[in-house]
């Protein structure tokens, strides 16, 4: 942001300290706080910061990158520690970046750094959306990461949340995840699995669907995976609805089993023709039986780790707490 823009700012009441022009000067000690965040080295951190570093400086005025987006993406394993020091000096946990709307949270879950996402969420960080709707629960969809989901829940994350092309993390799960012959990403499967099962025992819609009109079981469908399909029928799943495809003048309907047809997922189209029948004896009632099973010992050992980490809902008690100490909230997958 321009220095003339803050001067104008400064004028203006209830403008965030940290938009104003003192807190934005490219000084040495500024620039030197952010780049040691970045750097995740707490004790030259806390020097940079004694010397005169504003924590919310945007180091890169062209993106409102701050100290504390810097410290969340940086693979130190101090970084976490870092954070808390910022925060506690003042840093904005939800200050957004220009380019992509990504709060620090965003940063550390979109680059997979589960010590630096532990601590912002612990912390209290607000569970915005980006500039593309996406929420922390997407990012963490998207990354397979059920230890950061798992406390993103606990912390009473909107589960059905939709992002801008009206997909929900339970969206992300069912497009992501595929066979092991054919991966989307160096993800497993299993780790999709597992974190679908989660957001179905978190209460997630199963039906919900996107600008599409794509469900869940449509896009297990599409991926060609059985057992993705096979846990959100036993969730009680819709396996008749049509989706709708605008190509122009012409618009496509299809079923998850049509969708599975056009894709050459045979048994996956097979299974789901089969429910279709079974369905028109009356919609099956969802026992969650698959999710359970996926999700075995998981719910239940964050909880038992969350309850013995004390955590407590009063955001400053919270960050007081190290970056160690908000990293041992992590579940430990298991099936």
């Amino acid at each position: 942001m321009a220095l003339f823009l803050q001067k104008e700012l400064s004028n203006e009441p209830g403008v965030p300290k940290h938009l104003l022009e003192e807190n934005q000067l490219p000084s040495e000690v500024n620039i030197a706080l952010f780049n040691q965040a970045s750097f995740g080295d707490l004790e030259a951190v806390k020097g940079a910061y004694k010397a005169g570093g504003k924590p919310n400086y945007f180091h890169r005025p062209s993106d409102g990158a701050t100290s504390l987006h810097a410290a969340a993406r940086s693979p130190s394993k101090e970084a976490a520690d870092c954070i808390n020091f910022l925060f506690l000096k003042g840093a904005c946990l939800d200050v957004k970046m220009i380019t992509n709307q990504n709060t620090p949270l965003h940063e550390a879950i979109g680059n997979n750094k589960q010590l630096t996402s532990d601590a912002l969420i612990v912390a209290g960080a607000s569970f915005l959306p980006n500039a593309f709707g996406n929420t922390p629960l997407h990012l963490a969809a998207q990354q397979g990461n059920i230890s950061i989901a798992l406390l993103l829940l606990q912390k009473n994350h909107p589960v059905n949340v939709a992002n801008n092309r009206g997909l929900t993390p339970l969206h992300v799960c069912a497009s992501l995840c595929k066979e092991a012959s054919a991966p989307v990403s160096d993800i497993s499967k299993d780790c999709f699995m597992k974190l679908a099962s989660c957001l179905i025992l978190y209460s997630a819609n199963v039906d919900a669907v996107d600008s599409n009109k794509y469900s869940a079981m449509h896009l297990a469908a599409q991926r060609g995976n059985l057992d993705m399909v096979q846990l959100l029928a036993d969730s009680g799943a819709k396996t008749s609805e049509k989706s709708c495809l605008k190509f122009g003048e012409k618009v496509v309907e299809r079923t998850p089993a049509e969708v599975a047809k056009v894709n050459s997922h045979i048994n996956v189209q097979a299974y789901l023709e089969g429910c279709e029948q079974k369905m028109s004896f009356g919609r099956a009632i969802a026992t969650n039986e698959h999710a359970k099973t996926w999700t075995k010992g998981i719910i239940s050992s964050a909880k038992i780790k969350a309850q013995k980490e004390n955590i407590k809902n009063d955001n400053t008690s919270m960050a007081v707490g190290s970056g160690a100490a908000a990293a041992r909230i992590r579940a430990s997958p298991q099936k």
